[in-house]
């Protein structure tokens, strides 16, 4: 039976490989990515703000969050 099917191994093997090429170049293509950015942002505090050691820690929440994530990101 091998000496009638070898021609069949041969076949196979490029034809995975094109099958798996193309499976991956599918996935990397209409699969949706994911974006990621990162910012530096300076914080000034107003004339009016006294410096806590929190306040920073709540400044950095409220950016942060979703709400205002969601704000900027649409």
């Amino acid at each position: 039976m091998l000496r009638r099917w070898w021609w069949v191994f041969l076949v196979m093997f490029p034809l995975g490989l094109l099958i798996g090429l193309a499976e991956g170049s599918a996935w990397t293509y209409i699969i949706p990515k994911k974006y990621e950015a990162q910012a530096i942002m300076g914080i000034r505090p107003s004339q009016e703000a006294v410096l806590t050691p929190g306040s920073f820690v709540s400044e950095f929440e409220a950016i942060t969050s979703r709400e205002t994530l969601t704000a900027v990101a649409d």
